[in-house]
């Protein structure tokens, strides 16, 4: 994971559009800008992250509601020691209802006591920002949001601009255009790293060596 918090990354956005003086964009024009660059990171390439739940009560029906950032539960293995995980893995069926619920679709019923290792996708954080306390994307993600964060600010400011009398109409067209060049890049960022994702997750990668002989993949 990243070691970039909300100061950190709010300091290269600062670099990057020239006012590390915030002259021109306030503190929380940035923060607003990086808040919605991690959410297309999110949309794109959502964080992952695993936990254990252990049962209070017997029931198919597990909340979730704990789980602020969670998007989405991909794999529940069940039954589940930490101290000695079973293997293979017990993957079971299930289905994720509004609520968030978890609901067992497996033939018995899971009973009190017992540990359901769910795996699941989850909404990115910046330690630091609304709260939170740890920043789950990798650093050469986090180069990609202050790409986003830089755009976005500069798009606001466009706007802003614009509206402003007494103002030279080019302004504003030149901050325009380097938001726009600055969110393609982004976007496009976001789409390569999306791809690479979809990659690894359908199997598409280099064959393992075949013998001692062999130094590279198919």
């Amino acid at each position: 994971m990243s070691t970039y918090t909300l100061t950190s990354l709010r300091d290269q956005v600062e670099q990057v559009l020239n006012d590390t003086t915030n002259a021109t964009y306030a503190t929380g024009e940035i923060d607003a800008a990086i808040r919605r660059a991690i959410a297309d990171l999110t949309a794109y390439a959502p964080a992952r992250a695993i936990a254990a739940i252990t049962l209070s009560a017997a029931g198919r029906e597990i909340s979730l509601t704990s789980y602020t950032t969670l998007i989405h539960v991909e794999r529940v293995w069940w039954e589940y020691t930490a101290a000695s995980p079973e293997y293979p893995p017990q993957w079971r069926d299930f289905e994720q209802w509004a609520g968030p619920v978890l609901w067992i679709n497996a033939g018995n019923e899971p009973q009190a006591g017992d540990v359901l290792r769910i795996f699941y996708t989850a909404a990115h954080t910046l330690n630091g920002l609304d709260s939170a306390i740890v920043t789950t994307f990798p650093d050469d993600q986090a180069q990609l949001v202050v790409t986003g964060a830089a755009g976005y600010a500069a798009q606001s400011r466009s706007l802003e601009v614009s509206g402003t009398l007494n103002v030279d109409g080019w302004v504003a067209q030149r901050i325009a255009d380097y938001a726009d060049f600055t969110l393609r890049a982004f976007y496009a960022g976001l789409k390569a790293l999306a791809r690479q994702r979809a990659a690894h997750a359908s199997g598409i990668a280099s064959a393992p060596v075949l013998d001692r002989w062999d130094t590279g993949g198919w």
